[in-house]
């Protein structure tokens, strides 16, 4: 089948954004923003503009009534989630290019796969630290810096890993990278960052194993950053993150 490329044109950016980032006016948005960042909420609060006005309403009526209400503030909040996410992403993948190449990269040609595959996946993830994963790993992709035999491999894992696991891969960068103590200290610095007794780190752990991200644990060696681990860090995360200092 014959590949399909589009340009990224300031018009693909402004249809993006206008297909995204509709403002219904005739909605008051900032009351949907507030759906989207308030944490914590009873069923009450979210149908007592409907309890205020049902005086009268039989019990049955009243309870589909707050169920269909319900329904309607599910769909409102998915549908401003999903706008917000999509503009977010845009943003981000822009904010990393420099405003002198941005012109050029406006007109490279990219994957139309590539790029429905990756913007579903950030609008359909739960966490809001991914999307600028999702976005510089799209921009990697536009400008060729992953090869084709690996790409895969990197939005299947982008969607797969979470947030805390990927920290887990910078983390496992840095000390791979850099000794903090005496000589042949990397050992035990990436053996405390691969043992655990946390269920939840060990599955992160057995993730990045399964992925090719590390390597499988032998006798008298931990589970080791490889190659692939390096490359997907040093795409995704800038460089004052990379350092010691950045461990705080």
């Amino acid at each position: 089948m014959e590949k399909i490329f589009w340009v990224f044109s300031v018009y693909t950016i402004r249809l993006a954004f206008e297909r995204g980032a509709k403002v219904d006016k005739e909605n008051d948005k900032s009351k949907s923003l507030a759906r989207s960042k308030q944490s914590f909420i009873s069923l009450h609060e979210l149908v007592v503009g409907a309890a205020l006005s049902a005086t009268g309403v039989p019990e049955l009526a009243l309870g589909y009534k707050f169920m269909k209400l319900l329904g309607e503030h599910a769909r409102e909040y998915y549908n401003d989630r999903k706008q917000a996410r999509i503009v977010d992403f845009h943003e981000k993948l822009l904010q990393g290019v420099p405003i002198d190449n941005r012109e050029e990269f406006l007109n490279t040609e990219f994957s139309v796969e590539d790029y429905y595959s990756l913007l579903e996946k950030a609008v359909q993830d739960e966490e809001d630290a991914k999307t600028e994963i999702y976005a510089k790993l799209f921009r990697c992709l536009i400008i060729g810096l992953i090869p084709n035999h690996y790409k895969l491999l990197f939005i299947k894992s982008s969607r797969e890993l979470n947030f805390d696991d990927f920290e887990l891969m910078r983390l496992l960068y840095i000390n791979d990278k850099y000794e903090f103590q005496a000589p042949g200290n990397k050992l035990s610095q990436i053996s405390e960052l691969t043992r655990s007794d946390d269920p939840i780190k060990m599955h992160s752990v057995q993730k990045l194993i399964r992925l090719g991200f590390l390597t499988e644990r032998e006798s008298h060696k931990p589970a080791w950053p490889t190659s692939l681990l390096r490359l997907a860090v040093e795409l995704l995360y800038d460089k004052n993150d990379l350092t010691p200092e950045s461990l705080g």
